[in-house]
């Protein structure tokens, strides 16, 4: 994995919330005036996806997680592109991540 990927700490916008849908039984991402349904292999990478972890961190615990795939780090890669696209979610590489934490 390219190393400046490695390093991206992402963690959900403000302006969502992760819920269960007790009705649909599901998870999903609420955001203004929308929702998104999410399968659990979704709900658990955003749970995950706290500001705390790096993206390499997050990929360690879902190999631990799931059954192996050739595919899992692009996927992930790609499903958090997506959502930040959207700007469900943000990212910092870690050490700005660490500089803004910082006092």
């Amino acid at each position: 994995m390219n190393p400046e990927v490695a390093g991206i700490v992402p963690k959900l916008s403000p302006k969502v919330r992760l819920r269960w849908d007790n009705v649909r039984n599901r998870p999903m991402l609420l955001y203004p005036e929308g929702v998104l349904l999410l399968n659990l292999t979704g709900y658990r990478i955003l749970q995950l996806c706290n500001g705390q972890r790096a993206l390499a961190d997050i990929l360690a615990e879902l190999q631990k997680e799931f059954p192996p795939s050739d595919t899992m780090k692009r996927d992930v890669l790609e499903f958090l592109e997506r959502l930040r696209q959207k700007r469900f979610i943000l990212w910092e590489e870690g050490e700005q991540a660490e500089k803004a934490e910082s006092p």
